[in-house]
């Protein structure tokens, strides 16, 4: 998923559930693995599996990248932070 410089983060959003009153754009984003925050920092509780077996003790391969967005949620230019990392399932 990718938005370009001055489009909206919400482009992401299908039509189809835009029209819906009960699809919530920011937990459609969420189910897509995309967050919205204004504060300096995000704590996810879980991380989702990368892993095809998804067993204890897999590595799972894992990419973060951030953006900017202004007040109407559209990207503020070319700038962006990304970092890739490898996560160890552990316990279930």
């Amino acid at each position: 998923m990718t938005i370009q410089p001055g489009q909206s983060v919400l482009d992401l959003v299908p039509d189809s559930c835009r029209r819906l009153p009960t699809c919530a754009a920011e937990e459609f984003l969420e189910r897509k693995n995309v967050w919205l925050t204004s504060d300096p920092s995000l704590v996810l509780d879980t991380l989702p599996t990368t892993s095809p077996t998804g067993r204890d003790g897999s590595k799972e391969y894992h990419a973060l990248t951030v953006v900017v967005l202004d007040g109407a949620l559209r990207r503020t230019g070319e700038e962006f932070a990304s970092t890739e990392f490898i996560h160890v399932r552990r316990g279930g």
